[in-house]
């Protein structure tokens, strides 16, 4: 059997309003660091199931 979770809501006027993990201060400090390089790079996102990095990356994709 296998389960889902629905996806979080994001809202375009205010993307941590659903923020459950209070992810805000990663998201922005990612969001900003993102911005100021110039050549490609990678960001991994090592984190244990469950601790929210889809919902991470989906926050910092909606913040810039």
């Amino acid at each position: 059997m296998k389960y889902r979770i629905s996806e979080i809501e994001v809202s375009e006027d205010d993307i941590f309003k659903n923020d459950k993990l209070e992810s805000r201060e990663v998201v922005e400090f990612l969001a900003n660091h993102i911005c100021k390089v110039n050549a490609p790079y990678v960001v991994a996102i090592d984190a244990p199931y469950g601790n929210g990095k889809n919902d991470l990356s989906q926050d910092a994709s909606g913040t810039y």
